[in-house]
This record gives C-alpha cells, structure tokens and sequence, in this order.
C-alpha cells in the first residue's frame, strides 16, 4: 500500500538560530496533522548542521534582492529541496510526500486541509499528469496589472544562466512552494535532484551577487521558489519527461501574494481588491483544498 507523507521545516530561535521560534507550531501541525498521514519528518537549522549541511542553513548578512523576512538568516530556504529529497529517499516508488510551510502563527489557515490532504495530493498528481505538484498563484491570474512571472520574481542572473535566457522562462508564471505534492518516481527525483543541485549554486540561491542588471519589471528574488519556478520553466521547453506543456494547471484561490507586497494585513481601505478576495484571508491561505483551473496560459506563445 502507497504511503502518504509530511515533511516540513521549523526554525527554533535563539540560541539554535536566528530565525523565528516555531517550535510551538511544529506541534500544532503535528497533533492537526498525525491521523491523516502515515509519516511526519520536521527538519530544523539544527538538525540539517548535525547531518552535515550547514550550507543549506548558512547565515547571511544581507537580505539583498530577496524579500522574505530572515530568510538570510536561515539559507535563503536552499533547504527545502533538500529535506524534501532526504524523506523522498526513505520512501518507496509510489509514495507520496507532501511539504508545507509551517509558519501557523502567522498563517493559520496552514492548518487546514490535512483531513482531505491524502485524497487531494492523489487527485492532484492525477490531473495535473506529473509526480510533481506546485500550483500557480493567485496572482500571476487575477491581480490587475501585475506580472507576476519570472521577470519579476527571480533575479535576472538566474534567468541568464539556469534559464538559459529563453523568453519563454522570462514569462513562465510564478509558482508558489508553499505546498508542494511529490508522487516518488524516476522523473520526480531528477525534478528535486535538479533543484537541490541548482541550491547549491550560492549565486542562483540567494538575494546577493546580482552582477547583471536586474530586468525592468524585476521586484524581488524568491530564492528556493526562483529556482523551481526555472527548472520547471526548463522541463516544459524542453519536454522533458513528457511534462504537461500547461503545467501545473490549477492555480491558487487565495491572493497569498499580496501580504508579501505589502507585508502587512490590509485593511479595507488599502485592499487593492476591497473586499472580493480579502476578507477570508486569514482563514484560507494555505487551505490547498481552495484551487481550480488556471487561465492564462498566455506565457506558452513565447515556446
């Protein structure tokens, strides 16, 4: 019988690391979590230097071009391809292994979705047609003259070189790995494989060593993210793997983008929006049962 697994990371503050102290948040996902999976692995700082990755969890001075708050303290996230192909190399063909974020005292709906987690990541991998699921944002659809795709969110270097400097990864839509759904195969190791290697790259990894001129609608880098976003950008020009061309298919709900801009709630008289996405934020972000079919694809004219 095919198994269905969590794996996620935490940081635990001072004196372990320079991050947030999560530790009660581990704890809240593993008691909402425990009866609806058949594994649960947690990774921290600490853990990943006893195992001898300290470059995955190396501390950093400078955030950079990178947005996320102490993520400079931590890695900037090289880490998640990395805790995700330890657990995938416990496991057997067929399995699959779920990772999500773990932040639930900032987001709370993180919590949600575990009692339908198992039947959701099968039905997942199954129409989007690849052992490997991240869905697209929210935003790279909805939001108003905004281009989230990869001209904005990933630094100009990393679409030079791991991009090749095709157009087509240019305009690839932003994929967000907050949830990510592996079914273990040949081709879903290569695809984290792949990842993990590209971490290791300091210059592609972090918000630092921008020597090229950063495109004119760049914004931000972000970082572990960029770097799948690419990848994957990569496997579809290439076909590779017979990934589907409209990969991943289904996006996001929920507008998970803009408390990254604005790095605060919004209230009603900021929301871009007013009150057609907003109001049950801080109930759904992270609720991955809240999908549905993408529509532009308009970024598959530049293949």
């Amino acid at each position: 019988m095919k198994t269905c697994n969590l794996v996620f990371f935490i940081s635990e503050g001072e004196p372990y690391d320079l991050g947030y102290n999560l530790i009660g948040c581990k704890d809240e996902i593993i008691k909402t979590a425990k009866s609806h999976v058949d594994n649960i692995s947690y990774y921290t700082p600490r853990i990943l230097r006893e195992l001898g990755f300290e470059y995955f969890v190396k501390e950093y001075d400078e955030l950079g071009c990178s947005v996320n708050p102490n993520m400079h303290k931590l890695g900037f996230e090289t880490w998640k391809p990395l805790i995700m192909k330890l657990e995938l190399e416990k496991l057997n063909d067929g399995d699959i292994l779920i990772y999500r974020d773990s932040n639930t005292e900032a987001y709370p709906g993180l919590l949600m979705g575990y009692d339908k987690i198992r039947t959701f990541s099968e039905n997942m991998l199954d129409s989007c047609k690849f052992d490997f699921f991240i869905i697209k944002d929210f935003a790279a659809d909805w939001i108003p003259n905004t281009n989230f795709v990869q001209k904005s969110n990933c630094k100009t270097k990393v679409l030079r070189e791991l991009g090749e400097n095709h157009e087509f990864s240019y305009e690839f839509p932003v994929l967000t790995a907050n949830n990510i759904i592996v079914r273990k195969s040949l081709s879903s190791m290569e695809l984290i494989k792949e990842w993990v290697s590209a971490s290791k790259n300091e210059k592609w990894a972090t918000g630092l060593y921008n020597e090229y001129p950063h495109h004119e609608d760049f914004m931000y880098h972000t970082n572990g993210q960029a770097l799948i976003n690419v990848i994957i950008a990569n496997w579809i020009r290439k076909r590779k793997y017979d990934i589907p061309i409209d990969f991943p298919k289904f996006r996001n709900k929920c507008p998970t983008v803009m408390k990254n801009i604005v790095g605060k709630w919004p209230d009603d008289s900021t929301d871009p929006l007013e009150d057609r996405y907003f109001k049950n934020y801080i109930d759904t972000r992270g609720n991955i049962v809240e999908v549905e079919e993408a529509k532009d694809f308009n970024h598959l004219k530049y293949l």
